[in-house]
Order: C-alpha cells, then sequence, then structure tokens
C-alpha cells in the first residue's frame, strides 16, 4: 500500500510502501535525509541497531553505518564525494517517488542554506595565502569572517552564517573533509568551487529544487547552483552573463530565465507603435530634406553654367575689336 508523508526538512511530499515506514531516505526536494513515516499512526518501533560495513563508490574506503540507514546518500569521509550507503549482498532500499508538484512556499533556509555552527576554537584562526602568493589572511570559521579586499568590502555585510560570507579564502577553510560532511549539497557546491559567491537570493527550479541564484559581478556574470537532473543530489555552478543574456559554455539548469531579472519589464504595445510612429516620421523628414537638398544643387547648378556661358560670350567680343 502506498502512502504519503512530508519531508522533515523542506515538507515535500514523499510517497513510499507501508514496509518502508521507519526507513532514513534522502529527500528528493531537498537532499538531506528524512524519516518516512504512516501519519497519525504511533511511530514505528524500530530493531536493535546493527552496524554494517561497505565501501565508497568512488574511493572504496569502508563505512560503517546503521542497517536502518541503507539507500542513504552521505558525503564519505575519506574522498568527501557522494557515495550511497548499501548491506553487501543485497539490493539498496528503493527510493520514495515524488507525486506532487512542489508549491511556492520559501525553502528551509535554517537546515538548508545556512553554513554549519562551528565550536571548534582550532578553526578561529586559519592563515591562507593569497592568489599571488605575496600575502596571508586570516579567516575565522567560528565567526565566518575573512581579512582579505574581497570579504571586507563585499562579504561582510552578509548575515551571519549567511552563504554570502563566502570568499575565495573562506571556501578553501571549508574545503576540508572533517567539516565538508557538516554542508547540506548546495553548499558543498559553493565550497569545492572555490571562487566565493555575491550575495543573492534562493529561488527553485522547474522541478522544485531549492536553488541560489548570486549576485552580479563586477563583470556581469553571475552564477546559479542547481542539480542538473529532476532528481539530482548533487549540485553544479552555472554562470550567466546577465547583459547578454547567455549561458556559459551552453550549460543551463532547468529554470525560466525570467527568475534571474525578476524586475525586467517589457515594453507595452502602446509604447513600441509610438516607437514606430516616430521613426517612420523621422525617415519621412529625413526624404523630404534630401529632396530638397538635392533640387537646391540643381538649381546652384544651372545658375553657375547661366554665368559661366555670359562670361565666355562676353570674353569673345573683346577679342573681335580687337581684330578690327
Amino acid at each position: 500500500m502506498l502512502i504519503k508523508c512530508p519531508c522533515n526538512n523542506c515538507s515535500g511530499h514523499l510517497e513510499f510502501e507501508a514496509h518502508q515506514a521507519g526507513v532514513s531516505v534522502s529527500c528528493p526536494h531537498c537532499g538531506l535525509d528524512t524519516m518516512l513515516f504512516i501519519p497519525n499512526a504511533p511511530p514505528v518501533s524500530s530493531p536493535s541497531p546493527m552496524l554494517i560495513k561497505c565501501p565508497c563508490n568512488n574511493c572504496s574506503g569502508h563505512l560503517e553505518f546503521d542497517s536502518r540507514r541503507a539507500g542513504v546518500t552521505v558525503p564519505c569521509p575519506h574522498c568527501g564525494l557522494d557515495t550511497v550507503l548499501f548491506v553487501p549482498g543485497a539490493p539498496p532500499v528503493g527510493s520514495p517517488r515524488v507525486t506532487t508538484k512542489y508549491d511556492s512556499r520559501p525553502p528551509a533556509t535554517e537546515s538548508i542554506f545556512n553554513l554549519p555552527e562551528i565550536k571548534d576554537e582550532s578553526f578561529r584562526s586559519i592563515k591562507v595565502r593569497s592568489s599571488d602568493g605575496e600575502n596571508y589572511y586570516t579567516v575565522n570559521l567560528i565567526d565566518y569572517t575573512c581579512t582579505c579586499p574581497s570579504f571586507l568590502g563585499v562579504h561582510s555585510t552578509a548575515p551571519s552564517r549567511d552563504v554570502g560570507r563566502l570568499c575565495k579564502h573562506i571556501c578553501q577553510s571549508l574545503n576540508r573533509r572533517e567539516i565538508l560532511p557538516l554542508l547540506s549539497p548546495i553548499c558543498r557546491a559553493m565550497v569545492q568551487e572555490g571562487f566565493g559567491i555575491y550575495t543573492g537570493r534562493f529561488d527553485r527550479d522547474k522541478n522544485g529544487n531549492p536553488i541560489y541564484i548570486t549576485g552580479v559581478n563586477s563583470s556581469g556574470w553571475l552564477n546559479v547552483f542547481a542539480p542538473k537532473r529532476r532528481d539530482g543530489k548533487t549540485y553544479y555552478r552555472f554562470g550567466y552573463k546577465a547583459d547578454e543574456g547567455r549561458w556559459a559554455y551552453g550549460a543551463r539548469p532547468q529554470i525560466d530565465e525570467e527568475i534571474l531579472n525578476p524586475k525586467r519589464k517589457v515594453a507595452s504595445p502602446t509604447s513600441t507603435s509610438a516607437g514606430l510612429g516616430w521613426r517612420f516620421l523621422g525617415g519621412t523628414v529625413a526624404v523630404i530634406g534630401r529632396v530638397i537638398l538635392f533640387a537646391a544643387q540643381a538649381v546652384v547648378g544651372v545658375f553657375l553654367a547661366f554665368l559661366a556661358g555670359l562670361l565666355a560670350s562676353g570674353t569673345k567680343g573683346r577679342r573681335r575689336k580687337r581684330w578690327f
């Protein structure tokens, strides 16, 4: 029997078989772990945990996990890439099907998009070398600050733990094995890109997945962090040239481009007609002016020819008088 329940993080609906109640799976909407449950029913009694080992799908490093988490996608603690937990010799737990279209409610920014709260004092002062190798900047991952000019001029105005505070040096400091598992998929993509971002806003793609649209940088580019596929768990960076309306390398996410320029207005039919009328009037005036100029040139040419004829006839008369 198929049952529907909301995600514990983003409230997106998931459909699953009744016998899967109590299983922890990765939500196809937000990518975070959620527990499948039967609404208005007592919680499913969970069996005693049994630890199982399985190899990573990428680096073959072993992961130890609770058998009830089979089928969940997690970051590998060895290589940092996403891997699916599975029971060796047994089929993986089936993923729930998405049956309802996402609504327009804002995503749960606190659990999905904010940077993690780090309390380890060893991360309060991290020295990071500049790109040219001539300077060192101090990164504080407790408060998410950096002493570089880019952070002080652009990123420092973003709220605490907001992804807008990610300059490239903070990204470099976060991109380490012990911190990457703490990041949500979309924050992990921003950190691993390593360029830093301009403060922007959150939205959703055509499939209801939460996305992040950065601000426009000094070169006229903005970035969209979004999954490539409908049920994708991994986020990618898509570059968009705002003033030219083109995507970098032709790669684009599954979004409507109108959300990139929400304040842009389309010219009304009245203004378009008025513009055409003015252009027609200007063309008519230009044609009339050319006709008048041509006529004036013709009149001046005839007058000059007449004067030249009079001068020529007078010269001939004086020459005849001299011979007589």
